[in-house]
């Protein structure tokens, strides 16, 4: 995806449940960075779940010169944490507002 001179980055991404959460905002700050161009990503459990979000948006844009591809990457995420959350069990700590 290198085209202009931009600087490559290829991810690993780390699992944990907040870890996921926070990879999800700094995803987004490199997908509207328009000198960085992610060419390649891993992850290990929730950041895996990230890196599948973020490669099927990508995938979206394959072949549509009308879609941006960082745009079509960015998609996906928000929803992903959406459903994550209300997985949480209504007592977890993370739903109640008490801290563990």
């Amino acid at each position: 995806m290198n085209q202009h001179n931009n600087h490559p980055l290829n991810l690993a991404l780390q699992g944990g449940g907040s870890h996921g959460a926070s990879t999800w905002g700094v995803l987004d700050a490199l997908l509207e960075d328009r000198r960085i161009d992610i060419e390649g990503i891993s992850g290990t459990s929730a950041g895996a779940m990230n890196a599948v979000a973020l490669a099927h948006g990508f995938a979206q844009a394959l072949g549509k010169p009308e879609i941006d591809p960082r745009d079509a990457a960015r998609e996906p995420l928000p929803p992903l944490i959406c459903f994550l959350v209300a997985l949480v069990p209504t007592a977890h700590p993370l739903r109640s507002g008490r801290t563990p």
